[in-house]
């Protein structure tokens, strides 16, 4: 008996292979998409992380800093005050036992994380305010640095100068007279010392 003759295949619609066309479509581009939205979402993430890791690095440095630079300042301006007030007094001479710290202290201040997130890519995320009052406050520390730079330099030039004998090795033989030039100094000291706190205050507020 002859087997039976085969059913033809029917033919799929082209409606069909449309829908499946695009339904296919449809899921690849949706799996691009995620794809790229994970990419830039990790992305962010890493962004984020870095910026924060650099924030807290600057605001340590920051930290350091005022706990380094604000006991010098009340030093100088103590010891500025003291010849400036000797000085008016009518004294001459200052031995150097009423300074036994030294005349003053130097800056011991560092700029290195701020310096490392001016050259990392991720700060181009960081609000502009806040880009400006670090900018700030690390010029008035690169301002002030420079000013004890300068100062150093003309008391060495005074004292080692034959013909003004103010500053001695043994004492100040003109406290007046010093005392006005380290009385300006300090007081840029104590307003450093201001500035640092008053950013660190506006770093811990700000979102």
């Amino acid at each position: 008996e002859p087997p039976p003759a085969a059913f033809p295949a029917a033919a799929t619609p082209p409606r069909e292979w449309l829908l499946r066309g695009a339904f296919e479509a449809a899921l690849i581009l949706f799996g691009l998409l995620g794809a790229f939205t994970l990419n830039e979402w990790e992305d962010a993430r890493t962004r984020a992380a870095r910026v924060e890791s650099l924030f807290a690095a600057v605001r340590a440095e920051l930290e350091a800093n005022v706990a380094r630079h604000a006991p010098a300042a009340a030093y100088n301006s103590r010891i500025a005050e003291l010849l400036w007030s000797e000085g008016n007094k009518g004294v001459e001479f200052l031995p150097q036992s009423a300074y036994p710290e030294g005349l003053f202290k130097g800056p011991s201040l560092t700029s290195a994380a701020w310096t490392t997130a001016q050259n990392d890519a991720t700060l181009s995320d960081v609000p502009v305010d806040t880009l400006l009052m670090l900018a700030r406050i690390y010029e008035a520390q690169r301002r002030y640095v420079d000013e004890f730079d300068a100062l150093l330099n003309n008391l060495y030039a005074t004292a080692i100068d034959p013909a003004n004998a103010a500053v001695r090795i043994d004492g100040i033989a003109n406290p007046l007279r010093l005392g006005g030039v380290l009385r300006d100094y300090a007081g840029r000291g104590e307003q450093l010392a201001d500035a640092y706190r008053t950013t660190l205050e506006q770093l811990s507020a700000a979102p």
